[in-house]
């Protein structure tokens, strides 16, 4: 549901340089600036806590300084990742309107259904589906363990936005922010080219607090195993909150499945397209689950809706490179 935050807005209008620039968790507000999409459902589980289940309305458009993609909304999901700008300063802007729903606990389906059935009447719509939605890894609690990287990360990239609907204390707190990480960015950037801190007069706070960290890692690893930019994007998942975390048991597993199959049946319609992603080339989703959850995740699709046989993209990928690889070796 974000954007790139320095993606020039043109870009939604040239594939090759959006494809680029995009990745699984900024490509459909992009979409939606490009006036593909202005209804957007996000089904979240009960672990997920980056935004409250609600409805929002806001604008997306091009910043009129910056000429990035921003958004007008007080979130702080937003507001952390430093995107939001006032009203006036978005030209070309576009209706959001935005539905979050938590499923997998205790469903209301009875209100489940209301609101979907709102949501989607006289509507087609795409479902795009996420497997990690079933079980749930955060992968950067575990690079640099022996360290304990992610909870020295979480008392250096901390930050707490203000409880706001004041547009000024908002923007002046995303300028912090903005502050904050761009200078631990460089800090860390400076780490990974040259393997030590830059000569300072006053060294400031993050300096010192990344100056322990580096202390603490070689502590347990060798100079050449650490990778200061990675530190710097397992720090940038954490602000107010971490990134999600529920590796789910069988019990859970079975659970969240079954509650996807009744969110189904709620469809009044077909989708258009289907689209899944497996979240396991980063993680995300527990590679001993993924092959079950795509199984059953198909299985419901299929039972419910008259589906093509699905493409597998992910085994065209991995043919693509192994018929590279014996080019490149033969």
């Amino acid at each position: 549901m974000l954007v790139p935050k320095n993606m020039p807005a043109e870009y939604v209008y040239d594939k090759e340089k959006l494809f680029e620039a995009i990745s699984i968790e900024n490509w459909m507000m992009p979409a939606v600036y490009a006036g593909h999409f202005k209804h957007l459902t996000w089904i979240k589980p009960p672990w997920a806590h980056q935004m409250d289940d609600g409805s929002y309305k806001f604008l997306i458009g091009k910043h009129k300084s910056s000429g990035f993609i921003r958004i007008n909304s007080l979130q702080n999901y937003f507001a952390t990742e430093c995107i939001i700008s006032r009203a006036e300063e978005l030209c070309d802007a576009k209706e959001v309107s935005l539905r979050v729903l938590t499923l997998g606990k205790e469903d209301n389906f009875d209100n489940i259904f209301k609101l979907t059935e709102e949501d989607l009447e006289n509507d087609v719509y795409i479902l795009d589906i996420d497997l990690d939605f079933f079980s749930t890894s955060n992968p950067f609690k575990v690079i640099y363990g022996k360290a304990n990287m992610y909870e020295e990360l979480k008392k250096i990239y901390n930050f707490n936005f203000p409880k706001s609907e004041n547009i000024d204390e908002m923007m002046s707190a995303v300028s912090e922010r903005e502050n904050q990480l761009n200078e631990l960015e460089e800090l860390l950037k400076h780490l990974q080219e040259f393997r030590r801190l830059p000569q300072v007069e006053v060294p400031s706070k993050n300096y010192k607090k990344i100056q322990d960290l580096q202390s603490k890692l070689l502590e347990h690893y060798s100079d050449e195993e650490i990778d200061y930019e990675l530190v710097h994007d397992a720090g940038c998942t954490y602000d107010e909150t971490e990134l999600p975390h529920h590796v789910s048991n069988a019990e859970e597993l079975e659970a969240m499945l079954d509650s996807f199959r009744k969110y189904l049946e709620i469809l009044t319609h077909p989708p258009i397209l289907i689209t899944i992603s497996r979240s396991t080339e980063d993680d995300y989703t527990p590679q001993e689950d993924v092959e079950m959850i795509q199984e059953d995740v198909i299985k419901h699709l299929r039972n419910k809706f008259d589906c093509d046989v699905p493409v597998l993209d992910y085994l065209q990928t991995v043919e693509d490179e192994c018929n590279t690889d014996s080019i490149v070796t033969n």
